[in-house]
């Protein structure tokens, strides 16, 4: 497993990057399994395809992460700042996301089969083909969202916020 100093030191290049107006540079450490990455400013990094199964990632700052493709299966997102984040294809299977906020997120294709989204903030997020289905999103809000194509059947909506969302061809039930 990578040190908090490698993803630390990533970050600190992924800022540069930024600043210097180039590409994010991918991480290129060890698998980050199980890490404890809680309260970590991990903002605009690029963590495309990086397994972070069972991560901890408690209230991190992932405001503008680019995840695509990365396995969050059974991950701790819980109070995780998304907003912006790129999830395009990533693996959210069983992950804890209870009051993140992922407002504006992209998590086209993304599998969040069984995962807890309880009071999560979905605001204006691309759900596209987004596997949802026996995911709590009890009291959570989706407006302004689309799911298009969505599969939502099992999951808990009861008190979800879909207002202003497209739904078209989601899907709530088994046929």
């Amino acid at each position: 497993m990578s040190s908090n100093h490698d993803i630390k030191a990533h970050v600190l290049a992924c800022l540069e990057a930024r600043i210097a107006g180039l590409p994010l540079p991918q991480y290129t450490g060890d698998s980050l399994v199980g890490a404890d990455l809680c309260r970590e400013r991990l903002a605009g990094v690029n963590l495309s395809g990086v397994d972070l199964t069972d991560a901890q990632l408690i209230d991190a700052d992932l405001t503008g992460a680019d995840l695509t493709g990365a396995d969050l299966s059974g991950a701790d997102l819980s109070g995780a700042d998304l907003t912006w984040a790129k999830l395009t294809g990533a693996k959210l299977v069983g992950a804890t996301l209870m009051g993140a906020r992922l407002v504006a997120a992209t998590l086209t294709d993304a599998n969040l089969t069984d995962a807890d989204l309880l009071g999560a903030d979905l605001g204006g997020s691309n759900m596209t083909r987004a596997n949802l289905g026996g995911a709590n999103l009890y009291t959570a809000n989706i407006s302004e969202a689309t799911l298009v194509d969505a599969n939502l059947v099992g999951a808990c909506t009861t008190g979800t916020d879909f207002s202003w969302t497209d739904l078209t061809g989601a899907k709530f039930s088994e046929e």
